[in-house]
């Protein structure tokens, strides 16, 4: 009897004494922003400064233009009327050219005039696709650069040895250059030879004929095309004339060497330059 009193006195205490832990508070949960309304806001006001409709074909660093791209804009043209113009905002750095020259195809099937906007980089393949359009639009800071094809995932063992894994075939142009002033009773293939796989030789040359034969079929798709000495010049001035691969044609320079340029105001350029950020 006394040992249950004790018992239940001791754990009246107990319960008494009590007092429940307050709950943890739940963790912040921090979602990542979402640009969807900037965006659109963005896009409709460009579309009534410039009077044409705006795609916006945006290829992050880490991805390459590539064949499955035509597809999307298949997509998101299926069914719509002729535009009487099509703005195609582009940012890459690169990729198929191949796959560009079914893009520009596409688009012109979809409008009457077609222009290319470049409010940042658009390189390599990029330059190639906006060789189709009527009109390139640059921002100040807007740049295109040369189409000189690069061979990559070289696997010849000399240029490996020599610590090259890919060669451009402007490099290789250099190379049979010198070598012709140097190599005259042998030639200057028989000298390549000796470091560069002669298959490997003739694919950096395959490689630069598709680079220039797709920008003469670019240049030939405008609504007014210029005359075949001038897009034979430019497309070779492209894959040839310039020091590297990477080398920035700015808004003076893409306009000298021909193309049909326009330099977009403050006001656009800065919401050309707010749709990219």
């Amino acid at each position: 009897s006394d040992w249950s009193s004790d018992v239940c006195s001791s754990d009246l205490v107990s319960i008494q004494n009590y007092q429940p832990t307050t709950p943890a508070k739940p963790p912040e949960i921090k979602m990542p922003m979402h640009y969807f309304g900037t965006v659109q806001t963005l896009l409709q006001k460009i579309e009534r400064d410039l009077s044409t409709k705006i795609i916006v074909y945006y290829v992050p660093g880490h991805r390459w233009i590539s064949q499955s791209d035509p597809d999307y804009f298949a997509e998101l043209l299926r069914g719509v009327n002729k535009y009487q113009k099509i703005s195609l905002v582009v940012y890459s750095s690169g990729g198929d050219s191949m796959a560009c020259l079914r893009i520009a195809s596409l688009l012109r099937h979809y409008c009457h005039e077609f222009e290319i906007i470049i409010p940042s980089m658009a390189l390599s393949a990029a330059t190639v696709l906006s060789l189709s359009a009527d009109k390139i639009k640059f921002t100040p800071l807007g740049y295109i650069g040369p189409i000189d094809t690069q061979l990559v995932n070289i696997k010849d063992e000399k240029l490996l040895n020599l610590g090259y894994s890919q060669i451009s075939s402007d490099s290789f142009r250099r190379a049979r250059e010198m070598l012709e002033k140097e190599t005259k009773e042998s030639g200057p293939y028989a000298e390549l030879s000796k470091h560069i796989h002669p298959l490997v030789i003739a694919e950096v040359d395959r490689l630069a004929s598709r680079s220039k034969q797709t920008a003469i079929e670019m240049m030939k798709m405008h609504k007014t095309p210029f005359d075949m000495t001038k897009i034979e010049w430019i497309a070779n001035h492209l894959v040839y004339d310039y020091p590297s691969h990477g080398f920035p044609i700015l808004y003076e320079e893409a306009k000298k060497i021909g193309l049909n340029t326009e330099m977009l105001d403050d006001s656009s350029s800065n919401d050309l330059w707010d749709l990219l950020k």
